[in-house]
């Protein structure tokens, strides 16, 4: 899984270049108005090239209001109806739900809440066979993990660990697996940079400095660890789904490791 935002001729000569690794693909395309309800419209002529490298589409809807995220959760049925009629028309699989409201609003009871509309929104796309994600920090109210984990949804994006630091990765990756089943789990890793402060608890958790390679290997050797103990202890449980890679392109250092493990672990990304 990777997310697409910009420089889209390096972007899609990535994407045609190693789509034997890619399983899905996320972009911008949809978000929630100020009433609550569904606006906006996902690149047509993208998903139908994502179609025929064998990848697949799941377009973002983000939110950064608190105000306006809780106009949709007292009343969703207007926003699902809609987002359900536009997935029928254009034939991708699954959103990706992106809200992060950061502007010091939510409440437990916002969390609550949003628990209950991912599995209503859910249950509704599951009803035509399609999919939603929900991209999620763990440090505002509105991510209330055990609510979340309660509902229907069927994958769980930690943002947490876009950190390039191991410990607090770690940290991140064990309060995942204590919430959700690992069936569930994407491990988010960011590939980018970003202007210092360095913020390693959110809203904006990926590195000043670019990955090393040694970096880069521990962190896949460390993941490498968790897979092959689950497979060599036999166990049904898997440590986590996804990795989730934000944000295309990724360099030629990233994509090294991701073909060499993911042919390892026999997956797709």
């Amino acid at each position: 899984w990777l997310w697409f935002s910009g420089h889209t001729s390096e972007a899609l000569s990535e994407i045609n270049e190693h789509k034997n690794v890619i399983d899905q693909i996320s972009f911008g395309g949809y978000s929630v108005t100020a009433n609550g309800t569904f606006a906006g419209g996902a690149n047509v002529t993208l998903i139908k090239q994502l179609k025929s490298f064998g990848i697949e589409s799941w377009p973002l809807i983000g939110c950064g209001s608190t105000e306006t995220l809780r106009a949709l959760m007292s009343n969703p049925d207007n926003f699902i109806s809609s987002a359900v009629q536009e997935i029928e028309n254009k034939d991708f699989q699954g959103y990706n739900i992106d809200f992060e409201p950061y502007d010091g609003k939510s409440t437990n009871q916002d969390g609550i809440n949003y628990g209950i509309f991912l599995n209503k929104f859910a249950n509704a796309l599951h009803k035509i066979n399609k999919k939603l994600s929900v991209d999620y920090f763990s440090n505002l109210p509105i991510w209330n993990l055990g609510a979340m984990n309660s509902s229907s949804t069927d994958y769980f994006i930690s943002m947490d660990t876009y950190v390039q630091e191991n410990s607090t990765f770690e940290a991140y990756l064990n309060i995942a697996q204590s919430k959700f089943n690992g069936k569930r789990i994407g491990v988010g890793m960011c590939a980018g940079t970003r202007p210092p402060p360095y913020t390693p608890y959110g809203p904006d958790p990926c590195p000043i400095n670019a990955w090393t390679e040694e970096q880069l290997e521990e962190r896949f050797q460390y993941l490498d660890n968790l897979i092959m103990s689950s497979k060599k202890t036999g166990s049904d449980e898997m440590p986590f789904s996804q990795i989730n890679v934000w944000v295309l392109p990724v360099g030629d250092s990233w994509w090294k490791k991701i073909e060499i493990y993911f042919n390892r672990w026999g997956n797709k990304l």
